[in-house]
């Protein structure tokens, strides 16, 4: 960014003013009226980079993710040796409930992913943004068990519950 656009983002968007992908975020969720949707694919940055810390809590507080693809790298095929993180998402202006997650980052291609996500549609991860302020740095963890976040919860370490393997 340059400096005219840096100082407009942090004056304007001050939790997502790391990237314009988050901006965009803010934008369409500002656009939308309650109970609307959005719907993007973007860098996946947001999702559990620290510096999205608080953006992260304020769309729990303000929105829910709905459906949620876990793209990985290799999502677009024109992008040559580039190893770009992508998310595709749906967005509803309502309070957090549980939404469809789906991790299809295995999958090195856009066909590939294509081919996993019709093998997975029906196995979806269900999460909640609400579990994120269980998880330190409320990171959407959406493929943590039960018990995992439940042990974020009671803050007794994992490995006073169960058994964790030594190097």
């Amino acid at each position: 960014m340059n400096m005219e656009l840096k100082e407009y983002t942090i004056a304007n968007y001050p939790l997502t003013k790391f990237d314009l992908c988050t901006i965009f975020m803010d934008i369409a969720l500002s656009l939308i009226k309650n109970k609307g949707y959005f719907a993007m694919i973007n860098q996946s940055s947001w999702a559990n980079k620290s510096s999205y810390n608080t953006y992260r809590l304020w769309l729990k507080n303000n929105a829910n993710i709905a459906t949620y693809l876990d793209l990985g790298s290799g999502t677009f095929d024109e992008l040559n040796g580039e190893v770009v993180q992508s998310l595709c998402f749906s967005i509803m202006k309502t309070e957090a409930t549980d939404g469809l997650y789906f991790n299809l980052s295995s999958a090195s291609s856009s066909d590939a992913k294509n081919e996993l996500f019709h093998s997975v549609k029906d196995q979806p991860y269900i999460f909640s943004l609400d579990s994120i302020s269980k998880i330190p740095d409320y990171k959407i963890c959406y493929w943590i068990s039960k018990a995992t976040l439940s042990a974020f919860l009671s803050g007794t370490a994992i490995n006073q519950k169960y058994p964790v393997k030594k190097d």
